[in-house]
């Protein structure tokens, strides 16, 4: 995935290509009311500053079904040193 100018978001945990974040949310995942949880165990979430659902992906597979039923997403990312959470809505590179 890139990020809206470009730049790379290396990630060994997902595999989607030729997408970029539409919108990045800096909205707080832990400070979001809990609504459900996923077939796969992710959560869904409410996001108070844009009134959406959005939807914990823990693997590539969900990541995809929901980017392609126009969810806004959060995905958990780790570099060397930390551990940190991406989300907002994801769109497909024309």
């Amino acid at each position: 995935m890139n990020n809206e100018d470009g730049s790379s978001l290396e990630d060994n945990q997902y595999t989607i290509r030729n997408c970029v974040f539409g919108f990045s949310c800096s909205s707080d995942w832990e400070q979001m009311r809990t609504l459900d949880f996923s077939d796969t165990g992710g959560e869904i979430r409410f996001c108070d500053n844009c009134q959406k659902e959005v939807y914990e992906c823990l693997d590539d597979d969900e990541l995809t079904r929901n980017i392609k039923l126009n969810r806004c997403i959060t995905i958990l990312k780790h570099d060397s040193t930390d551990e940190f959470r991406l989300s907002g809505y994801i769109r497909l590179e024309k």
